[in-house]
């Protein structure tokens, strides 16, 4: 039996209330409570003494949390609950306490999607003072390191990287995928090309992951700047669906003037497969692409092995990774 026989209105309910489910969970790691609690199980008075707010609202807000299974209660005190301590605490290898800030962030953004639509601009959000921009930059970067690990990981092991000594990554962030790629082949050498505070996230990444040594970080535009040449690889990940079409088209024409002939463009995305709807993953995260930048969307598998074309790349294709993600592939031609 195929399809989605979910009753519509049990299914309207779902997606009518499934907010107020992720604002809880937001407010778990934004006031700490996850953290206290992971230090030790402690009843609503204490957490309340401890954290300084409100009791009648940390009750209401503990009750809420242990009803949707994030926190557990024993003899009146609470606890994160097991299956859920390595993600929500802080600290730890699995945690995505930094994404779930970031998506945090994005509250007001999404709440303004009707007027979006309307106006076909963003929302200007007020300019932020130098200390609240530097954590709105890192809960992003820590973010994205956070949740792209795991497609990190597949990308170094489904890769052939025989052969590939230099590599970029364009835009790459916290250097995620340079780790990855570095730890797989010990004859890498990467660049990261990106920003300052980006950059400065890498640099704890890189030197937690003792590569220093073999990932040189570069600071730089990927829309102005130039990105060198003779790249065994360059890596664009996660990165065109910030742009329009003119900008990315310009980005890939950049990657494929890097590299060495010979040299391979792998562009990681979260592309549209089947139309503009599918998957539908791809085709929602366009809507944060809409409500959060100016020209930036989710683009087709036709698109981006267009720009690739157009660049001048040979041997194109493209298959799934894992968490939404599609690679795409091209090679620089020799001769």
């Amino acid at each position: 039996m195929t399809g989605n026989h979910t009753p519509p209105l049990i299914e309207m309910e779902a997606l009518t209330h499934g907010f107020w489910r992720s604002r809880i969970m937001f407010a778990g790691v934004e006031l700490g409570i996850f953290d206290a609690l992971a230090r030790k199980p402690m009843t609503e008075e204490e957490l309340t003494a401890e954290l300084g707010y409100n009791r009648r609202a940390v009750g209401i807000l503990l009750g809420a949390l242990g009803g949707v299974g994030l926190l557990e209660v024993d003899d009146n005190r609470y606890r994160v609950a097991d299956r859920w301590a390595e993600i929500l605490v802080s600290g730890g290898a699995m945690s995505q306490t930094h994404l779930i800030m970031h998506m945090r962030q994005m509250w007001d953004s999404w709440g303004r999607l009707d007027d979006v639509v309307r106006t076909g601009r963003r929302r200007q959000l007020p300019p932020l003072n130098a200390t609240d921009e530097e954590a709105r930059v890192r809960a992003f970067i820590g973010g994205m390191h956070e949740g792209s690990r795991p497609s990190a990981r597949e990308l170094a092991a489904r890769l052939d990287l025989s052969g590939v000594n230099r590599m970029l990554d364009v835009g790459g962030g916290p250097g995620t995928y340079c780790i990855e790629l570095a730890r797989r082949r010990p004859e890498l050498h990467a660049t990261l090309l990106d920003r300052i505070l980006p950059l400065e996230v890498a640099r704890e990444n890189i030197e937690a992951a003792d590569l220093e040594d073999r990932i040189e970080r570069r600071l730089g535009d990927a829309l102005t700047d130039d990105y060198g040449e003779n790249y065994d690889l360059v890596l664009i990940s996660q990165l065109l669906h910030a742009y329009g079409p003119q900008e990315n088209a310009n980005i890939i024409r950049k990657a494929a003037e890097a590299l060495r002939p010979g040299g391979r463009l792998i562009v990681n995305e979260f592309a549209l497969l089947r139309g503009r709807h599918a998957p539908a993953c791809a085709a929602v995260f366009g809507v944060n692409m809409l409500v959060n930048t100016d020209e930036g969307q989710t683009y087709t598998a036709d698109e981006i092995t267009g720009w690739m074309r157009d660049a001048g790349l040979v041997d194109l294709g493209f298959e799934d990774l894992v968490c939404r993600s599609t690679i795409f592939h091209g090679t620089r031609p020799v001769g």
